[in-house]
């Protein structure tokens, strides 16, 4: 039995700007489930992990949204990757950002859920969709 979920959030920005726009946010969204998340929210799953793409000048993926949702009860992890395109940052609008951000990481996982269901890994889904909903709404404000 999992004692504790960690919930994790990786960045891949596309360059620099793209990095510096999205950065404040994507940090106070991590402390935000650092101080939210605790206790274990599924047997199978110990690590939920999605992934910003952050569209750039370096690499981009020019889609938007969430896709690539991954549920391994083998590895304990799950995951989805949340496309951010440069139209989102690149006018430095932080309400239009944090509300993107909190919408797509609502999204995510919401989908993450949906596939552990669908795959019958145990999840605590009502406590998963409430703690995140809290997440999302201190975030967006």
């Amino acid at each position: 039995m999992i004692e504790k979920s960690v919930f994790t959030l990786g960045v891949q920005a596309g360059d620099k700007p793209a990095d510096e726009a999205t950065r404040p946010h994507y940090m106070e969204l991590r402390k935000l489930f650092d101080r939210t998340m605790s206790g274990s929210y599924s047997d199978d799953v110990g690590e939920f992990a999605p992934v910003l793409r952050v569209d750039g000048s370096m690499w981009h993926w020019d889609r938007d949204g969430v896709d690539n949702v991954r549920v391994s009860k083998k590895t304990g992890h799950a995951t989805a990757d949340i496309f951010v395109p440069t139209t989102v940052w690149a006018a430095g609008d932080p309400q239009k950002i944090r509300s993107y951000l909190g919408g797509q990481v609502a999204v995510a996982y919401e989908l993450i859920s949906a596939r552990m269901l669908s795959t019958r890994l145990k999840c605590d889904h009502e406590r998963l969709r409430r703690d995140v909903s809290e997440v999302v709404k201190q975030f967006v404000g």
